[in-house]
Order: structure tokens, then C-alpha cells, then sequence
């Protein structure tokens, strides 16, 4: 969005396939400018819909403004949705390129997490470590390069949890999976994903009986709705003993993404859309 500089396009980006109402959220805090950890959208199907949408005829009226004595002014133009896309795959090249890089460096998010909680318990000051090193003023990177990392780290924790629910479900640990199905709250609390992870170093015991569970020295309360509403039997688990399997989940996504963010990889992709919307409006001989 941050490419589009002119009002029109980014209001038509926002209105195009509704991605304004459902993707974009203007707020000043991170996690209510973006929801995008919810919706992964099909790149492939959205580029392409947009190489054929159809040119639209724009007028901007400026004037007259009676301060200045200035007159009234008509400005006439085409608005190409196939240009619009092809800048976004350009800009796409761009981010991937960064991603990998940024991607490499979730392991060393990972020990600066615990590094940090280690310290706490020890009563020791801790100094934090920068681990991406980029400075807007100087850096050459994309304009939203720290946003898109803060973004990227929220997306891996959010599918490393997703991960570690289907294995707790699996192993029928529901009293778990229901607990932390429910707990996080990705809208409004959870940031960058290194928050939720440090949150669950912190957090004392849950104690669940029946539908109701209860964390040691939080007000909160999460109310079950999942399987064995009806068991009284008391179980009582640490949000710490998830951290570990977390971890190793986010560095192993990582890599995955890393395999799939490639530069042959995406141009492929963008050849492949480019094919298909020049075989579609081709007129058969």
C-alpha cells in the first residue's frame, strides 16, 4: 500500500476485492493497522483477478479554493488495474528478498526471548540484542521493512500455535488445546508474536475444573466449550511447557517459508499469472 502514493489507486486497492474492509484496519498500533495473521489470501487468484479487471475513467476536481483565489480544475485519467498488479509483483520480489534474509534470523528472535527470561529469573538487568539491524534513515530497504518483520514474526507465532493445537488435540490433550485455543487475543494484544511467547514464560499454573480455567496470580478466566465439559477431575498444567515446542515450531516454519520465498520461486509465480491472464485475452485465430 505504501507504493501507492496517489489517493485513487489506494482507494481502489482497498476497495478491489473488499481487501479494505477485511484486510485493512488504519489504527495507529501494530496490530490494529494489520489483520493480516487471519486472512492469507491466494496470491495467485488475486493478481490475477486484478490483471483483468477493467480500466476505469477517473476524474479528481480540485478548486476552487476562495483563500487563495484559485479556480476550478478537472483531471481526467485512466485507471489501469493490470499496471496495479504488475507493481505489486514487482514490489513482491522486493519483500521476498527481504523476508529470506529476516526469516534467518528467527532463531537468534528465539534465544533473545528465553536470554531474557533466563535473566529475569536470576534477578540479572537484561541488555537487549538487536537482532535485525535496520535503520530507515540509512537503510536502502523497502520503506515498511521493520513493520513487515514485526508482521512476519506475528505470522510465524500464529501458525506455530496452530501447529502446536493440532498436535495437543491429537494427542487428546484437550484441557490444553481448549485453553490455549481461547487464551491468546490476536486483535488487540498480541504484536509481534515475541509478546505471546513471553507472556506464556510468565504466566503461573492453570488450574482447570470442569468448564472453567484459572491462571495463578491473573484475573483472567478462560471458559471451555471444547470436549470433557462435564469432568470435575482437577487438572492443573504450566503455559511454560508449550514454550519450547513453540519455538522450534517458529524456526521450523521459518525455514519452510524460506524454501517457498525463493527469487526463482516468485518469478515463476508471477510468470505463471502472467501466462494465464495473456492466454485469456488473447483472441483465438
Amino acid at each position: 500500500m505504501a507504493e501507492f502514493h496517489d489517493q485513487s489507486g489506494r482507494e481502489w486497492l482497498l476497495e478491489f476485492d473488499s481487501y479494505g474492509n477485511t484486510y485493512y484496519r488504519p489504527a495507529r498500533s501494530f496490530s490494529g493497522s494489520f489483520c493480516a495473521h487471519n486472512y492469507l489470501r491466494n496470491t495467485v487468484d488475486y493478481l490475477s483477478n486484478m490483471m483483468l479487471a477493467p480500466n476505469e475513467t477517473m476524474t479528481i476536481i480540485a478548486g476552487p479554493h476562495p483563500r487563495f483565489k484559485s479556480i476550478r480544475r478537472e483531471f481526467t485519467f485512466q485507471l489501469e488495474p493490470c499496471r496495479f498488479a504488475q507493481r505489486i509483483m514487482a514490489a513482491r520480489e522486493s519483500v521476498a528478498r527481504e523476508l529470506r534474509t529476516d526469516l534467518a534470523l528467527i532463531p537468534a528472535e528465539n534465544n533473545e526471548i528465553l536470554s531474557e527470561r533466563l535473566d529475569e529469573q536470576a534477578g540479572h538487568k537484561h541488555v537487549a540484542q538487536r537482532v535485525l539491524d535496520h535503520d530507515e534513515n540509512t537503510s536502502d530497504a523497502s520503506p515498511l521493512r521493520y513493520q513487515n518483520y514485526q508482521l512476519m514474526k506475528a505470522l510465524l507465532t500464529r501458525r506455530a500455535v496452530e501447529r502446536f493445537l493440532g498436535r495437543l488435540r491429537f494427542e487428546g490433550r484437550h484441557i490444553e488445546y481448549d485453553w490455549l485455543k481461547l487464551w491468546p487475543d490476536w486483535d488487540t494484544q498480541v504484536q509481534n508474536g515475541d509478546d505471546l511467547v513471553k507472556a506464556l514464560l510468565r504466566l503461573g499454573s492453570v488450574t482447570c475444573i470442569g468448564r472453567e480455567c484459572v491462571i495463578e496470580g491473573n484475573d483472567r478466566r478462560v471458559v471451555r466449550d471444547g470436549v470433557g465439559l462435564h469432568s470435575e477431575a482437577r487438572h492443573e498444567f504450566w503455559p511454560r511447557d508449550f514454550v519450547d515446542e513453540l519455538l522450534l515450531l517458529r524456526a521450523r516454519i521459518a525455514n519452510e517459508w524460506m524454501a517457498h520465498l525463493t527469487p526463482e520461486a516468485i518469478k515463476e509465480e508471477h510468470l505463471q499469472i502472467m501466462r494465464a491472464h495473456l492466454k485469456r485475452t488473447t483472441p483465438d485465430t
